[in-house]
């Protein structure tokens, strides 16, 4: 059984077809722009949230395509259509997870 394709929002959207690409290390236009986009999330999430700025830029970044990638993998294996807010506040909670400073919690 074929599962209905969904209509993600843009940014989303142009992440699933850019995805390899970003980890394969191709630069590229359209991957540039969609790296920027999220970067300006991070950003205004790090200021929403009081988080601290990451020491390194370059963690930063990576923190950011590991949360667009955990985004489109959670979406693509929902039974709903995700809504704006929701792929909003997975980012968001991705990164406050990520960026939160504390012990790490060892069981």
């Amino acid at each position: 059984m074929k599962r209905p394709a969904l209509n993600y929002p843009a940014p989303i959207y142009n992440l699933i077809h850019v995805t390899s690409s970003l980890w394969a290390g191709q630069p590229n236009n359209q991957i540039a722009e969609v790296l920027t986009s999220y970067m300006d999330r991070a950003w205004q999430v790090i200021r929403e949230h009081l988080l601290p700025i990451p020491a390194s830029l370059d963690r930063l970044e990576l923190t950011v395509k590991l949360a667009a990638e955990a985004e489109m993998l959670f979406f693509n294996a929902a039974i709903n259509e995700p809504t704006r807010e929701e792929i909003e506040l997975f980012f968001a909670d991705f990164l406050c997870r990520s960026l939160q400073q504390g012990p790490a919690i060892v069981q």
